[in-house]
Order: C-alpha cells, then structure tokens, then sequence
C-alpha cells in the first residue's frame, strides 16, 4: 500500500514526499517479503529521486533498479516492465 501512496505522490508532483515514503515503502516490503511491492516502491524511489535532483542520491540510483529488476525477475511481476524501463531511462539520462 505505501507503493501505491508514494506513486501517487510522485503522480501528483510531490517527488519529495514520494522519496520518503518509498523508501519506508521499501523497508515495509523487506521485512514482509513482499517482492512486488518492493520492486514498485524501488522503481518509483529511483524516478523520485531523479526529480529531486539530490546528488547524493545519484549513487543509489543503479542499485535501486537493478534491485526491482531482480525482484520482477523472481516474482515474474511482468506487469512492472515498462515503469521499469521507464525508470531506466530516466535515471539513465540524469546520470549523463
């Protein structure tokens, strides 16, 4: 649910609202071993924190994807391809 509420936020513009709350998202994913739901919540952290523009967070950013990636690949969650590629190339082009 946290996902969902940080991808709403990140939809309404608030992408710094959306970091904090995917991140907790995250940590509530981890301990319940809910693998879709971390996977959303690593895709939408990554596009959030692109939009912040925080420079700190520019190390974190691979690892978040490559993170939801595994995540998409052992849950077969095929549903979150495209926010993933989305966010892929997202961060792809902050990194440039």
């Amino acid at each position: 649910m946290l996902a969902e509420l940080a991808d709403a936020q990140f939809g309404d513009g608030n992408a710094a609202a959306s970091a904090l709350t995917s991140a907790e998202a995250i940590e509530v994913a981890r301990r319940r071993t809910h693998r879709i739901s971390e996977a959303h919540a690593c895709i939408i952290r990554a596009r959030s924190l692109v939009r912040t523009g925080v420079d700190a967070a520019r190390g974190e950013l691979p690892a978040l994807l490559s993170r939801a990636n595994y995540l998409i690949q052992v849950s077969g969650a095929r549903v979150l391809d495209k926010p993933l590629a989305a966010a892929e190339a997202e961060v792809e082009t902050a990194l440039q």
